[in-house]
């Protein structure tokens, strides 16, 4: 099915269902998430022409110009349309792939996939679509190396993001505070959060860059409930085994969504 780019019917659909005029009255993550589709389409138009782009996903190629251009925007069920037949394609997601490097001591390094603003919006893009649903208040990680991806992940969503620290001031702050034992070598360190960062009540999202052990994953989830809020789900960008899966999994309630990006347990990357 073709969908037509006639200015008659084009502008029917979006006024009656995503026109400018009538977004103030959406919900916020609906919003978020039509932002989240455009900015991907976007960066999509750089690497494949309209004529392929329209014959992906069903849609005049007229009208696709009209999106990227933001001369139009698209409801909600025609960016879950174009989600699913148009930026569901795998060769992006290689090419983030291919921009992470295992090192021979095994530090997974991903200064160059984070470092590009485009590959950052994808990651961002994709996480609001997984959670598309969840009305997000917070995005919380650990300092320091997963903060560049939360505040990316926070500005797309519409959220503040929200750091534990490994130490605490010494001045009148109060802190939540989680412990971790980590048995090799053995040793026992903290995660503080200062108290006034997060609200009873806050939907938060958990962003973890590489999940490894999931101690600090697990220290992350109890400052959250001891603060009072609640937990909507938990992104981690590349996961290095199935050992974090199994110890974070005893402290989520079974809804709590929890969604991997590159998963290399399941596909290995070779060391460089």
């Amino acid at each position: 099915m073709m969908y037509s780019s006639s200015p008659k019917l084009a502008d029917l659909n979006e006024r009656k269902f995503g026109s400018r005029h009538r977004i103030k009255g959406r919900r916020r993550e609906e919003y978020t998430y039509i932002q989240s589709v455009l900015d991907r389409l976007r960066i999509l138009k750089t690497t494949m022409n309209y004529a392929t782009m329209s014959l992906k996903s069903g849609i005049d190629s007229t009208l696709l110009c009209r999106y990227v251009t933001g001369k139009v925007r698209p409801t909600y069920e025609r960016c879950k349309l174009l989600e699913e037949r148009l930026l569901s394609t795998q060769d992006i997601q290689e090419r983030l792939r291919e921009r992470i490097s295992l090192k021979q001591n095994g530090y997974i390094d991903l200064h160059e996939l984070l470092c590009d603003s485009d590959a950052l919006r994808w990651i961002s893009g994709l996480v609001r679509s997984q959670f598309r649903e969840e009305k997000i208040d917070r995005v919380v990680t650990a300092a320091s190396s997963g903060i560049t991806l939360a505040t990316s992940t926070a500005l797309l969503v519409g959220a503040s993001v929200t750091y534990a620290m490994h130490t605490r001031s010494s001045g009148p702050v109060s802190y939540l505070e989680s412990e971790i034992v980590s048995p090799n070598p053995s040793e026992i360190f903290s995660l503080y959060l200062p108290a006034s960062w997060l609200k009873r009540g806050d939907r938060v999202l958990l962003v973890d860059d590489v999940a490894t052990s999931g101690r600090t994953m697990v220290g992350l989830v109890n400052i959250v409930e001891r603060a009072g809020c609640e937990l909507v789900g938990i992104f981690v960008l590349v996961s290095t085994s199935n050992e974090w899966k199994e110890r974070i999994k005893n402290f989520l309630k079974k809804e709590t969504k929890i969604y991997v990006m590159f998963d290399l347990a399941k596909e290995p990357i070779l060391k460089v």
